[in-house]
């Protein structure tokens, strides 16, 4: 049987030169394409309708918890789109009736090898406390 690693394969640039610039990345939030994970304790909301996958959002529904200091982590840029991961263990997670919150590690193997790097990337930042609100 061929091992999988799930965690190999960011897809994402990094952007290492640019994301200590705190009016860029806030930019990064004003862009309607920029997409956001957020974090319920350590779970994702994984969809399900199809084949599992990251329940990307919009930054709008959760601008409240961005700007009340919400620990906020700049995972990269694809394809001239933002991804972030959100801690929104404060803010009640909205059912759609797609996508259901997971533990990461449960859902890490059962997702697209890039999404479960990108996963591991914001249960890393999650997990670990932050003096600034961009990591």
């Amino acid at each position: 049987m061929e091992e999988i690693y799930c965690f190999a394969g960011n897809p994402l640039d990094r952007v290492s030169q640019r994301r200590q610039d705190a009016a860029w990345v806030a930019s990064l939030l004003e862009d309607p394409a920029t997409r956001l994970l957020p974090l319920h304790g350590l779970k994702p909301q994984i969809r399900h309708s199809s084949a599992a996958a990251l329940h990307w959002q919009d930054v709008a529904q959760w601008r409240p918890l961005i700007d009340d200091g919400s620990t906020l982590i700049l995972l990269g840029i694809r394809e001239d789109c933002a991804y972030f991961a959100l801690d929104a263990t404060s803010a009640e997670i909205p059912s759609d009736g797609d996508s259901v919150a997971m533990d990461a590690r449960a859902a890490a193997p059962i997702i697209d090898g890039g999404e479960a790097t990108l996963l591991l990337g914001s249960a890393a930042g999650r997990s670990q406390p932050s003096a600034s609100t961009f990591i």
